[in-house]
C-alpha cells in the first residue's frame, strides 16, 4: 500500500476513534461504518474529514497531530450534524465546504491557544461553527438550506398544538 494512502486512511480512522478519546483502529472503523446508517450524514462526515485532512496537510501542520485525527474530528462532528439536519441541494454543498473550513481553522487556532493555557480542545470548534451556521441559516435572509424532516425537530417545534414540523417547500 502506498505510504500516503496508508497515512491518510489511518488519519481518517483515527478521526472517528478520537471522538471517544481513543486511538483504537477497530473502534474507528466501527464508528465509520455506523455513521453510514444515515448515508447522507455518513458521507458528509467523511467528506469533511477528507477536506480537513487535505487542508491541514497542504498548510503544513504537524503530521503527527494530523495522523491522530486531532484537527479533523471536529469537522467530522460538524459533517454528521449537518448531514442529519439539512436536505441535500446546491446550497448544502457550498455551506458544508465553508463550514468545514471554518471548523478546521478553529480547531487549529484554538488548539494552539488553549494548549498554551493547558486546556483541552474537545468539541469547541464544532459547537462554535454549528451554532454560527444555525444562526446564519435561520436568519431573516433565506440562505438556501432546507431542513430535513426530523423527529427531533418535530419534538423541538411541537408546542402542544398538534401540528408536526414541516420544512419550507413542503
Amino acid at each position: 500500500m502506498n505510504k500516503s494512502v496508508k497515512y491518510t486512511a489511518g488519519a481518517i480512522i483515527n478521526s472517528y476513534a478520537i471522538v471517544f478519546f481513543s486511538q483504537n483502529k477497530v473502534l474507528g472503523v466501527l464508528l465509520l461504518l455506523v455513521s453510514f446508517l444515515n448515508p447522507i450524514a455518513g458521507a458528509t462526515g467523511l467528506g469533511c474529514v477528507l477536506l480537513s485532512i487535505a487542508l491541514v496537510s497542504i498548510m503544513g501542520y504537524d503530521k503527527e497531530s494530523i495522523r491522530i485525527g486531532f484537527y479533523s474530528f471536529n469537522p467530522l462532528l460538524l459533517g454528521i450534524g449537518f448531514g442529519t439536519f439539512y436536505a441535500v441541494n446546491a446550497a448544502f454543498f457550498a455551506w458544508i465546504i465553508i463550514a468545514c473550513i471554518i471548523a478546521t481553522m478553529l480547531s487549529v487556532t484554538l488548539a494552539v491557544s488553549l494548549s498554551k493555557k493547558g486546556l483541552p480542545l474537545l468539541s469547541l470548534p464544532f459547537v462554535i461553527t454549528f451554532w454560527l451556521l444555525l444562526l446564519a441559516v435561520n436568519s431573516i435572509y433565506h440562505m438556501g438550506l432546507e431542513q430535513r424532516h426530523s423527529a427531533v425537530l418535530n419534538e423541538i417545534n411541537n408546542l402542544g398544538e398538534g401540528s408536526a414540523y414541516i420544512p419550507r417547500g413542503y
